[in-house]
């Protein structure tokens, strides 16, 4: 996302705390998105509901995200030791599903 588009958007975001995970420092919110950035994925540790831990890839077209691709499950079944391992899963899903775009693209 553009750096105008993204402060935008943060500009109306709010931070309300839903768990005591969540984040309600922009700047530390910040950190979090360049993290994402370098990651390829983004990770929830509870920070919505508790119980709860999320791994999310994009899914592109044309070189934008226009979806993502995600496993949600309880804590004891995301544990942080694993988030690597199906962060990797979810990025071949997410590259296939980029490439089906692609070939459905270049048919029509």
């Amino acid at each position: 996302m553009e750096k105008e588009s993204l402060e935008s958007l943060l500009g109306q975001m709010s931070l309300e705390r839903a768990t005591k995970n969540t984040f309600q420092d922009s700047q530390l919110f910040r950190y979090h998105l360049k993290a994402i950035q370098e990651d390829g994925y983004a990770f929830d540790d509870e920070e919505r509901i508790v119980g709860i831990r999320c791994v999310a890839l994009p899914v592109f077209r044309n070189k934008k995200v226009i979806a993502a691709l995600a496993v949600a499950a309880p804590a004891d079944q995301i544990s942080r030791t694993n988030i690597k391992h199906i962060a990797t899963k979810l990025h071949a899903g997410s590259k296939a599903i980029t490439k089906e775009i692609e070939t459905i693209e270049s048919i029509h």
